[in-house]
Protein backbone atom coordinates (compact mmCIF):
# COMPACT_ATOMS: atom_id res chain seq x y z
CA UNK A 1 0.00 0.00 0.00
CA UNK A 2 2.90 2.33 0.78
CA UNK A 3 4.44 1.78 -2.66
CA UNK A 4 1.11 2.47 -4.36
CA UNK A 5 0.69 5.66 -2.33
CA UNK A 6 4.22 6.88 -3.12
CA UNK A 7 3.74 6.12 -6.83
CA UNK A 8 0.46 8.06 -6.96
CA UNK A 9 2.08 10.92 -5.06
CA UNK A 10 4.90 11.15 -7.63
CA UNK A 11 2.44 10.90 -10.51
CA UNK A 12 0.36 13.72 -9.01
CA UNK A 13 3.50 15.83 -8.65
CA UNK A 14 4.34 15.13 -12.31
CA UNK A 15 0.82 16.09 -13.41
CA UNK A 16 1.14 19.30 -11.37
CA UNK A 17 4.47 20.12 -13.05
CA UNK A 18 3.00 19.49 -16.50
CA UNK A 19 -0.01 21.69 -15.70
CA UNK A 20 2.27 24.42 -14.42
CA UNK A 21 4.41 24.27 -17.58
CA UNK A 22 1.35 24.43 -19.84
CA UNK A 23 -0.49 27.16 -17.92
CA UNK A 24 1.19 29.97 -19.89
CA UNK A 25 0.64 28.39 -23.31
CA UNK A 26 -2.06 29.81 -25.54
CA UNK A 27 -2.44 27.17 -28.25
CA UNK A 28 -5.55 25.02 -28.38
CA UNK A 29 -3.50 21.82 -28.08
CA UNK A 30 -1.72 23.14 -24.98
CA UNK A 31 -5.05 24.09 -23.38
CA UNK A 32 -6.39 20.59 -24.03
CA UNK A 33 -3.27 19.05 -22.50
CA UNK A 34 -3.61 21.40 -19.53
CA UNK A 35 -7.19 20.22 -18.96
CA UNK A 36 -6.01 16.60 -19.16
CA UNK A 37 -3.21 17.26 -16.65
CA UNK A 38 -5.62 18.94 -14.22
CA UNK A 39 -8.10 16.07 -14.56
CA UNK A 40 -5.26 13.61 -13.87
CA UNK A 41 -4.30 15.65 -10.78
CA UNK A 42 -7.87 15.40 -9.46
CA UNK A 43 -8.06 11.67 -10.14
CA UNK A 44 -4.74 11.02 -8.42
CA UNK A 45 -5.75 13.15 -5.44
CA UNK A 46 -8.95 11.12 -5.10
CA UNK A 47 -6.88 7.92 -5.24
CA UNK A 48 -4.57 9.27 -2.52
CA UNK A 49 -7.56 10.17 -0.34
CA UNK A 50 -8.99 6.68 -0.87
CA UNK A 51 -5.71 5.12 0.28
CA UNK A 52 -5.64 7.43 3.30
CA UNK A 53 -9.22 6.46 4.14
CA UNK A 54 -8.33 2.78 3.89
CA UNK A 55 -5.32 3.29 6.16
CA UNK A 56 -7.42 5.26 8.62
CA UNK A 57 -9.93 2.42 8.70
CA UNK A 58 -7.19 -0.12 9.37
CA UNK A 59 -5.03 1.94 11.73
CA UNK A 60 -7.39 4.48 13.29
CA UNK A 61 -7.07 8.26 13.42
CA UNK A 62 -3.90 10.02 14.48
CA UNK A 63 -4.55 13.26 16.39
CA UNK A 64 -2.02 15.76 17.69
CA UNK A 65 -2.86 17.94 20.67
CA UNK A 66 -0.88 21.13 21.14
CA UNK A 67 -0.41 22.58 24.58
CA UNK A 68 0.29 26.30 24.20
CA UNK A 69 1.33 28.07 21.00
CA UNK A 70 4.94 28.65 20.02
CA UNK A 71 4.10 31.56 17.72
CA UNK A 72 2.54 33.69 20.42
CA UNK A 73 -1.01 32.75 19.47
CA UNK A 74 -3.37 32.03 22.33
CA UNK A 75 -4.59 28.55 21.47
CA UNK A 76 -6.39 26.54 24.06
CA UNK A 77 -4.94 23.42 25.57
CA UNK A 78 -5.54 20.37 23.40
CA UNK A 79 -6.25 22.34 20.22
CA UNK A 80 -6.97 20.17 17.17
CA UNK A 81 -5.53 21.44 13.91
CA UNK A 82 -7.67 20.81 10.85
CA UNK A 83 -6.22 20.94 7.34
CA UNK A 84 -8.56 20.90 4.34
CA UNK A 85 -7.80 18.51 1.49
CA UNK A 86 -9.56 18.39 -1.83
CA UNK A 87 -10.94 14.91 -2.26
CA UNK A 88 -14.12 13.12 -3.10
CA UNK A 89 -16.76 13.33 -0.39
CA UNK A 90 -20.54 13.26 -0.47
CA UNK A 91 -20.78 16.21 -2.84
CA UNK A 92 -18.99 18.86 -0.78
CA UNK A 93 -15.72 18.44 -2.69
CA UNK A 94 -13.63 18.94 0.44
CA UNK A 95 -12.64 16.51 3.15
CA UNK A 96 -10.72 17.41 6.28
CA UNK A 97 -7.45 15.85 7.36
CA UNK A 98 -7.20 16.16 11.09
CA UNK A 99 -3.71 17.05 12.36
Amino acid sequence: MRDEYMLKLKLREGAFNIAQALSNQTSKAAKEKLQEARAEQRDLLEDLCDIEDELETKLGVFKVHINGGSSGEREGEGTNLMTPLLCRTGGSGTCWQQW
